[in-house]
């Protein structure tokens, strides 16, 4: 099973130092090396993305295929958090995320379904389509988990399950829907059949108490409730790794082999 990163796991840094920090090898208590064949570029850093940033990276990791994940910072676009929900109001926000996804030979985008305040799930879905035909690119969507407001949408197992069989293409969140499962219980046999589904093109993989999307590292002693069916799924789904693995306030990393991490 190939754990790959997202550049999350050295949040606040510039993309180019985060990549540098994956580049030497990080590893997991649990999951062992994270790989960078793949490679999500996220929201959580300093500065924008643009052209020159990302044919820097794809020049100096040649070997590692890029994706952006989200709505990370673009140059020349305001801050605004895109969602699949508010993205008709972020149209150019998108025309140029998809124009650099293109550029770096990206096999899908994933994005955040949003807020209940923008749509309903159904709206939701029929936006995601229609962003799937603006960019011809496979755009999936990732599910969020219950908040005290109820603010997110794809937060609880229906709207997951209602998301699968309207066929739409997802990203599985495997620590959103740890949260997910503390407040409405485990949904042990969906969460088997979204992960073998060939509709999820991304799984992402993190820690938490199932209070608080934290972001922790997984570890050996403590391994959460999917681990085991996320090892037995049959997918051809991009596994990501989002646990911080370089924090931004002691600057310690838990470094592995490089070599490991480039070869896989």
């Amino acid at each position: 099973m190939k754990i790959n990163a997202a550049s999350a796991v050295a949040p606040v840094a510039t993309h180019r130092r985060a990549l540098a920090h994956l580049a030497e090898g990080l590893e997991d208590d649990l999951l062992g090396p994270i790989l960078i064949e793949e490679v999500q570029l996220c929201p959580q850093h300093a500065g924008a993305i643009d052209q020159a940033l990302v044919e820097d990276l794809m020049v100096q990791y040649p070997d590692t295929r890029f994706r952006l994940h989200a709505s990370p910072k673009l140059s020349g676009h305001a801050r605004d958090i895109v969602y699949v929900s508010n993205w008709p109001e972020n149209r150019s926000y998108v025309d140029e995320a998809f124009r650099l996804g293109v550029l770096m030979g990206s096999h899908g985008h994933t994005i955040h379904a949003g807020e209940r305040s923008d749509c309903d799930i159904d709206t939701m879905i029929d936006r995601l389509d229609g962003m799937q035909q603006k960019t011809g690119m496979p755009v999936g969507v990732e599910g969020l988990y219950p908040s005290r407001r109820d603010r997110w949408l794809m937060s609880t197992w229906q709207e997951h399950a209602r998301v699968a069989e309207r066929g739409c293409l997802y990203a599985l969140d495997l620590s959103h829907l740890n949260i997910v499962a503390r407040v409405h219980g485990r949904q042990d046999a969906l969460v088997r059949d979204l992960l073998a589904s060939p509709q999820c093109i991304e799984v992402h993989v993190s820690g938490n108490d199932g209070r608080a999307d934290s972001h922790k590292p997984l570890q050996a002693g403590d391994r959460p409730w999917w681990m085991e069916i996320l090892m037995q799924a049959e997918s051809d789904a991009v596994i990501f790794y989002e646990g911080v693995l370089v924090d931004p306030r002691r600057r310690e990393n838990r470094v592995g082999s490089g070599i490991a991490a480039r070869l896989g």
